[in-house]
């Protein structure tokens, strides 16, 4: 390796300001450097180029053809750094034109999605939207590699150093069951009646569904689970013509409260509520794109108040 390839940045834009002022002092003054200082670094210059650099004349210090050369270099290289490296460039989420990539589970993509693209529809008109669904190893990769951009959802196994996570609000469970079952008459379910009951659960990637049947477990509570399946959105058919319970996160039921054939009703137990939060990569903090996306769902998030069972048939 050469001298002159061992010079930093901060020599050559010495040499730039001699060569654009003409003085070592006017060097010295617009660089905030001593003039003793600008003269040690114009001799480690002169060594590494092996050249004399600049000279005086009576018209002052005049530079070689070579110093005229890397002066030129270097002030290309700074216009190059500062166009960079400078400040970012704004978002502006009016005119923006990218897909942003969530990971939600199908409860998300049912009461939470609809409402995002509402407001990118008004606020982004050129953003489009996609939602996957996968385990948390490959998430947290997802996340931290930025095919996902964010993770909007309760995921207690999603772990990574470089991984932060903002609390949007927290959820409980309500009961869903035929409106004509022969047994379920009144609002409350009562603990004997629902652990006689028949009862479909859903087993999905997301996590809600187990704390349900985990804190059940820790209650030595037994209940027999006659249908399994993996989506949510399967749920309200089959307790809808069937004698059989479902029980399902707050945010599901309400909706599910709309299809013909269907009534909520309140467990007799109630477990931790679940926190829903949202997950990104750290390395996407200060990204003025994830910031505002970050502020949206929230801004969405605060808006999906928990409701009563009667409260979803008034609305």
């Amino acid at each position: 390796m050469t001298d002159a390839a061992r010079l930093d940045l901060r020599l050559l834009m010495t040499l730039e300001a001699i060569h654009r002022l003409g003085s070592l002092t006017a060097a010295s003054e617009a660089l905030g450097l001593s003039q003793p200082a600008i003269s040690h670094t114009l001799g480690r210059l002169r060594i590494a180029f092996k050249d004399d650099l600049f000279v005086r004349t009576s018209r002052g210090m005049r530079p070689t053809p070579r110093a005229s050369e890397i002066a030129a270099s270097a002030r290309r290289a700074m216009t190059l750094l500062r166009t960079e490296l400078g400040a970012a460039t704004p978002f502006t989420p009016k005119t923006v034109r990218r897909v942003f990539t969530f990971c939600m589970s199908d409860v998300g993509e049912m009461v939470f999605l609809p409402k995002l693209i509402q407001r990118l529809r008004t606020e982004s008109p050129g953003c489009d939207v996609a939602t996957v669904s996968m385990a948390p190893r490959r998430l947290a990769a997802a996340l931290e590699d930025g095919s996902v951009d964010l993770a909007v959802g309760y995921f207690p196994d999603l772990a990574g150093a470089g991984l932060a996570q903002s609390p949007l609000f927290e959820r409980g469970f309500l009961c869903l069951a035929a409106a004509k079952h022969p047994r379920l008459r009144t609002r409350q379910i009562k603990l004997d009646a629902f652990l006689s009951e028949s009862h479909v659960v859903v087993a999905s990637e997301e996590r809600t569904e187990e704390r349900f049947e985990r804190f059940l477990r820790e209650k030595r509570l037994t209940r027999r689970v006659l249908v399994s399946v993996p989506h949510m959105l399967a749920v309200p058919m089959i307790v809808a013509h069937s004698d059989l319970i479902a029980t399902v996160p707050y945010s599901a039921a309400i909706s599910f409260a709309r299809y013909p054939g269907v009534k909520l009703h309140e467990p007799p137990v109630q477990p931790p509520r679940i926190p829903v939060a949202q997950h990104w990569s750290q390395r996407f903090t200060k990204d003025p794109a994830n910031q505002w996306l970050r502020g949206l769902v929230a801004e969405i998030s605060a808006g999906l108040t928990e409701q009563r069972p009667g409260d979803a048939r008034r609305r």
